[in-house]
């Protein structure tokens, strides 16, 4: 699942420059949780790529649960 992400963070990633986002996989359990490292998104933005990159996985993986991201300044 981790090769399979990455991808999916690849073809995404120009959205999410453009948003000022840089996303980094930290993790990914046994249980479905998928840990993101997010950096350059102010605190007014974060909700938004939470629930973007949330959509965008989830929709395409179906063993994703949850997504958590860790902001970073």
């Amino acid at each position: 699942m981790h090769d399979e992400i990455s991808r999916i963070l690849e073809r995404i990633r120009p959205a999410l420059e453009a948003d000022g986002a840089r996303v980094g996989l930290k993790s990914v359990s046994d249980s479905g949780v998928v840990v993101l490292r997010v950096m350059g998104v102010g605190q007014d933005r974060q909700a938004h790529i939470q629930a973007s990159l949330e959509r965008s996985l989830c929709a395409q993986i179906e063993d994703i649960l949850q997504v958590e991201c860790l902001f970073e300044p």
